[in-house]
């Protein structure tokens, strides 16, 4: 049976998605979800909230940003100063104050002034009058603020598809989001929609009706050239169906001095923290002269003899464990490259006479590190939001430790197609040499003929900086590994910007989960 798709535009100056918000913090995706695109249109159609959806929830979903916005953060607070006498304030008999309460939320219940205050009413003491309003206030009923903080997408333009069999749905949808019951909003109610929300009824599937209109009136920008959707299907984004954006909590905004040059770490000019665009995007050409990279860095400071911490330093798979525990909830519990997904790649560095271990985690979302323990932190910790565009003939200084391996035959017949034993190297000069195979000269391709990838930048070799660091390993049972590690240090010279940014995004050679692959531009 033919399946139709209604186009439905949601553009606004700010737009939130939440996903795991509480009161102290309200995240938000980074595209719309389908439950919240459910009770957009479910408000539209004037439904209550204990009206059955099934209609609605069996609608296929998908949705592409063509413009996919800025997170900004709102710092937000909540109460503080005196207040206003209120009922409870002056009730002394405390159950009886409750009872109170639930008879003036009831709808049909009798109002506060029906009630027999003679028995069990006390007036609070130091009572004055506001200076400014005039207000009866009481001195004992100071409170302190509330910090919270709440993420919007700002200057955000998304396309929904909304997919069915009865065409007749699509157009009641269609009709009441332009004639709504009620008010609606993207997210939260300090969203309003902007423009025309319903588009258009297409024939065919959401890929389809994305593929035909490659780009909405509207919905101009520089991100604006049309993409292929990030999901397709009855109630899942694919994917990206949580990757991108339940919770970027914990990012805090006091950092060590001098932790993020000792790491190589971008300097101040390189990076705008106005803008948290994740991802990277090139210019569409067949070499690029240009390539934007963007990402997000937590700079963790910590205390190497918290038992979390020296646990992670002693035992590869550990380590592992704390950098993902910053980005639970992203992903699917046992879906497969869940850290390629985030685009979460690692590096650290210790310093055992003073008990510091400075950990640098980059990703396509922010990470949540509220979930470990306090007493591991030395400070609080510190996120940087990345931004940076390379040019082909820019000189940047990097860093980057790396796991430089070499495959040894096997031993099994050809036929069989066998990988070679993975052997990590162990000298300067065999590590300098396996980076030189993936420098990248002006006008080579990205990959080699040996199949080995270029990292899109140039070098002289004999001006690299390379120590070899100690191994790393994991004895645990289900996946024991042992890890060869090497700092490089130098500076290279971009010939293919859009090579080099994949690498920056993607990270460079092997045991990319364990704290290597991770290139720090200066």
């Amino acid at each position: 049976m033919t399946t139709h798709v209604l186009l439905v535009r949601l553009a606004a100056p700010l737009q939130s998605w939440g996903v795991a918000s509480r009161f102290a913090h309200r995240d938000t995706h980074i595209r719309p979800t389908k439950s919240a695109v459910i009770g957009l249109c479910a408000a539209a159609l004037g439904r209550d909230r204990t009206d059955p959806v099934d209609d609605l929830a069996a609608l296929a979903f998908g949705v592409r940003a063509d413009h996919p916005g800025t997170p900004v953060r709102d710092y937000h607070t909540v109460g503080a100063g005196r207040f206003p006498l209120r009922p409870r304030d002056v009730i002394t008999d405390h159950r009886r104050a409750a009872a109170v309460a639930a008879s003036m939320a009831a709808a049909d219940g009798p109002g506060f002034g029906h009630h027999e205050l003679a028995s069990w009413y006390g007036a609070p003491k130091k009572i004055t009058a506001d200076p400014v309003s005039g207000t009866l206030v009481s001195a004992e009923l100071s409170r302190s603020a509330m910090i919270t903080e709440r993420w919007y997408l700002s200057d955000a333009a998304f396309v929904v598809g909304l997919e069915h069999q009865d065409r007749a749905l699509l157009e009641d949808i269609a009709y009441a989001l332009e004639h709504p019951k009620r008010l609606l909003w993207l997210g939260r109610k300090s969203c309003p929609p902007s423009g025309t929300l319903a588009a258009e009824i297409l024939p065919g599937t959401v890929a389809t009706a994305f593929a035909a209109k490659l780009l909405l009136p509207g919905l101009d920008g520089p991100d604006s050239s049309g993409q292929a959707p990030l999901g397709v299907g009855p109630g899942a984004l694919g994917h990206a169906r949580r990757v991108a954006g339940e919770r970027p909590a914990g990012q805090l905004r006091s950092g060590p001095p001098g932790a993020r040059h000792a790491l190589g770490i971008p300097d101040a000019h390189h990076h705008r923290t106005d803008r948290n665009r994740m991802g990277h995007h090139p210019v569409n050409s067949t070499r690029a002269s240009t390539a934007r990279f963007v990402a997000t860095h937590s700079v963790l400071s910590l205390n190497a003899r918290h038992p979390l911490v020296a646990k992670s330093l002693v035992d590869a798979q550990e380590m592992h464990r704390t950098v993902m525990s910053g980005f639970r909830g992203w992903v699917e519990d046992g879906e497969p490259e869940a850290r390629a997904q985030m685009g979460v790649l690692s590096t650290w560095s210790v310093d055992l006479k003073a008990a510091a271990l400075v950990l640098v985690v980059q990703s396509r979302i922010p990470g949540d590190w509220a979930r470990m323990p306090r007493e591991a932190f030395t400070a609080a910790p510190h996120i940087i939001t990345v931004d940076r565009t390379f040019k082909a003939g820019e000189v940047f200084g990097f860093r980057t430790v790396v796991n430089p391996t070499r495959s040894r035959p096997s031993g099994k017949p050809a036929s069989e197609k066998a990988r070679g034993l993975r052997t990590a190297h162990t000298t300067p000069e065999h590590v300098k040499r396996w980076f030189s195979r993936r420098l990248q000269a002006d006008g080579d391709p990205a990959n080699a003929e040996d199949g080995v990838a270029r990292i899109g930048a140039t070098a002289d070799p004999d001006t690299l900086g390379i120590r070899m660091l100690p191994t790393m390993s994991s004895a645990h049972r289900s996946k024991p590994v042992r890890i060869g590690r090497a700092e490089i240090r130098g500076s290279l010279t971009v010939t293919d910007p859009e090579t080099l940014v994949g690498v920056l995004s993607n990270g460079l050679g092997h045991a990319r989960a364990y704290s290597c692959g991770l290139v720090l531009a200066r």
